[in-house]
This record gives C-alpha cells, sequence and structure tokens, in this order.
C-alpha cells in the first residue's frame, strides 16, 4: 500500500531544533509526531501534532514508534528527524576512561543504536511512499562526526556521532539512486 501522506517523526522532540524544524514541515502540510521521554503518549497537541513516548536508550523502543506512528497518522514516516542525544561526563574531568560502562553504553544506544534502527524502520516505509514525496532521515549531528577533540567530556557524545556518520554515509550512497537522503 502507498501512503498518500506526508508526516515527520521527530525523535528527541525538543524545544530548540525539534521545535524549529516541527514549525517549518507542519507548514509545508505534513502531519507531525513528536516523541520524547517525557511526552504524553498517543495525545496530540493543540497544532494537532502527535506525541509519543519513548526512551531511545533503549533501542526496542524504536520499533513500536513507527507502529504507532503509522496507526495514528495514516502511514509511516517519509522525513524521519533523529535529534535524541545523551551525554554523561567523565567522573574524572581529567581522565575520559571515567566514564561508567553502563552510562557510556547507555549514551551510545541513544546516539547510534537506536538512530541505526530508525533510520532501518524508515527506509522500510520509504519503499511505501509515494514517489513523489520526500524521502530524508536527518541525523541531527556536529563537528564531532568529523572530528576529534582532546576534551574528556565529549568523548562519549563524540563516539556516538562519530559511529552514526558511518553508517549514515554509507547508507546515503547506497540509497542515492532511489532519491533517499
Amino acid at each position: 500500500m502507498t501512503s498518500q501522506t506526508k508526516i515527520l517523526l521527530v525523535l528527541g522532540a525538543g524545544k530548540n531544533i525539534g521545535h524549529g524544524v516541527t514549525e517549518k514541515f507542519r507548514s509545508a502540510g505534513y502531519r507531525v509526531a513528536l516523541v520524547s521521554r517525557s511526552a504524553k503518549d498517543g495525545e496530540t497537541t493543540p497544532e494537532g501534532d502527535l506525541t509519543l513516548r519513548a526512551d531511545l536508550s533503549d533501542p526496542s523502543s524504536v520499533p513500536p514508534v513507527f507502529a504507532a506512528v503509522r496507526k495514528t497518522l495514516g502511514g509511516p514516516p517519509n522525513v524521519v528527524l533523529y535529534n535524541a542525544a545523551a551525554l554523561t561526563p567523565p567522573s574524572d574531568p581529567q581522565n575520559p576512561f571515567t566514564i561508567p560502562l553502563e552510562k557510556f553504553e547507555q549514551d551510545l544506544a541513544v546516539l547510534n543504536t537506536s538512530a541505526y534502527i530508525a533510520a532501518g524502520e524508515a527506509v522500510a516505509g520509504f519503499e511505501e511512499a509515494k514517489a513523489d514525496v520526500p524521502k530524508a532521515f536527518i541525523y541531527t549531528g556536529n563537528l564531532l562526526a568529523g572530528a576529534t577533540a582532546p576534551l574528556p567530556i565529549l568523548v562519549g557524545l563524540g563516539t556516538g556521532k562519530s559511529a552514526a556518520s558511518y553508517w549514515i554515509g554509507s547508507a546515503s550512497g547506497f540509497y542515492k539512486e532511489k532519491g533517499y537522503k
């Protein structure tokens, strides 16, 4: 079945980037689903956006989000914004290896693993979307994906952004001919 609806899914819907992007897409006629840890699950905002609750430090929370968007908004999202982030500072500000392992892995789940699963779900939905709607997976980042900064506080964030940068670049090349961005 081909989806006829333009849908934006924002994973990590915050007041800054998430809010600005949401307004832009909503004004272009998109239906919007906003995902955050603090959202009221399954409610509608005054602007008409669907809110969903998910903790992206748990990668198994991602597929149900896409299922809820399909069910509630009538199809898969054709634009996915992955805006979630995590940063655990090292206990010793001068030693990047003092981030507790559990917290390091939890941050990597947010920054890389859940994003990877979301991208896979997005691509599956792109296959269903009309040919004339844009199809994009947008991962908010920073220069940490391509540069190494000697700042212990950024080691977890930089590791996650760098890991995601690799598979995003690879997928971008692979799906270029299909017009997926």
